[in-house]
């Protein structure tokens, strides 16, 4: 089996899913005796490739042109379709990043395969790749496999991987091989412009090997002097909650709001429209239905009073009690 992952890069500057991407490939390599093939796309990667050759891989694949030097999903989707098509792998891995969803799905759509994204795992049992990936925001882990012929898709999301655990290339340095792709520019639709760039006090999560994270329990601003000269200590990166910034969370119970409804509505439930119990009694609205029986018994020995002449209408929940 041949593998060939699809590595990210940006500016000239590597996206560091893609070296824990390649640890995956070299996982699943070991577990079924498969060759591990990278590939550079972008224009004047060369330089990224040769870095990428030191790794533990059988060949690196350069592809470059100048329509690449922006991405587009239209040019990306073009060149590695052209590639996989004549590299021919049976297994095509992505990093998780918003540019692969943006064009992977895409690509996978143009050969007629399926993608299995944001995987956090695998394993293989009798000879059978099996994805692991997590269902309804983490609560569940699911089990997916590929049906159809190869090549097969799929994408390993942030974190599932270490990068540290990146093997070498015991030969030195795998062979760069340049491959030519043909792109028209009236195939790409659309335009890029300039790249959004974070303000410097900001801070990549996705990037962070450790992370300090600090929320209400650290009770008061001024203790989070403390939290960073941990974050400081262990090299790590620190991240505050942003209800931090606002003193009212300090103050103010979480659940706060939840009562003050729950006040709302004994007041409107005690309004002379509404039906008058003994001892003021309140009915709550998802009252159990044990409840509701116990109710029906009180109004059948007279303990619930209500005045058909009065001028008043009864409400509805006065109506339903009386029947």
């Amino acid at each position: 089996m041949k593998i060939l992952v699809i590595t990210e890069q940006r500016q000239g500057k590597w996206n560091n899913a893609s070296f824990e991407t390649l640890v995956a490939a070299q996982q699943i390599a070991a577990a079924s005796s498969a060759t591990v093939c990278a590939a550079v796309i972008g224009k004047g990667v060369a330089a990224l490739a040769g870095e990428l050759a030191t790794k533990n891989v059988a060949e690196v694949l350069l592809i470059e042109h100048d329509l690449l030097d922006a991405y587009t999903p239209d040019g990306y989707c073009g060149a590695l379709k052209q590639v996989i098509e004549s590299a021919k792998p049976d297994l095509v891995l992505f990093p998780h990043t918003y540019q692969v969803r943006d064009f992977a799905p895409k690509l996978a759509a143009t050969l007629r395969k399926g993608m299995i994204g944001d995987c956090v795992g695998f394993r293989s049992e009798g000879g059978k790749l099996i994805f692991v990936r997590q269902m309804f925001q983490g609560k569940t882990a699911a089990d997916v496999t590929f049906t159809g012929a190869a090549p097969w898709f799929a994408s390993f999301q942030s974190g599932a991987f270490r990068a540290d655990q990146l093997a070498a290339n015991p030969g030195g340095k795998a062979p760069v091989n340049s491959v030519a792709v043909n792109l028209n520019a009236a195939d790409i639709r659309t335009k890029p412009l300039e790249l959004f760039k974070e303000a410097k006090s900001a801070v990549d999560l996705t990037q962070a090997p450790l992370i300090v994270a600090i929320g209400r329990g650290i009770k008061a601003p001024e203790n989070i002097a403390q939290a960073e000269a941990v974050a400081k200590a262990m090299g790590a990166t620190n991240r505050r909650a942003k209800a931090l910034s606002c003193a009212r969370h300090q103050r103010r119970h979480s659940a706060r709001r939840r009562h003050e409804r729950r006040a709302h509505d004994r007041r409107r439930q005690q309004r002379p429209e509404r039906a008058h119990l003994r001892n003021r009694r309140l009915w709550h609205r998802r009252r159990h239905l044990r409840d509701h029986a116990r109710a029906y018994r009180r109004i059948a020995k007279g303990k619930v009073s209500f005045n058909p002449a009065s001028s008043r209408r009864p409400s509805f929940r006065s109506r339903c009690l009386l029947r």
